[in-house]
């Protein structure tokens, strides 16, 4: 199994997506920002083997080119 999850952020910034499931596992991923700021986060089967099922919280915080570093935003989805 794979799942994606959409980031929106400021064109050209970059991403870092943190997962972590209940039992403390995690993995992240850095993103460069694509042109429009929509962009795909892929969790490969691997990932998603590693994760688990259940709740799966999410953290991300981008990077503008200048070096500014955004407020973290959060999210969480399960995996049945």
């Amino acid at each position: 199994s794979t799942g994606v999850i959409d980031v929106v952020s400021e064109p050209g910034a970059n991403l870092s997506v943190h997962f972590q499931n209940a039992s403390g596992q995690s993995l992240t991923q850095t993103v460069d920002s694509a042109l429009l700021g929509i962009n795909h986060v892929v969790l490969h089967a691997a990932d998603v083997t590693l994760l688990g099922t259940g709740l799966i919280q999410v953290q991300v915080t981008a990077t503008d080119r200048a070096g500014n570093v955004s407020p973290m935003s959060y999210t969480q989805f399960t995996v049945i």
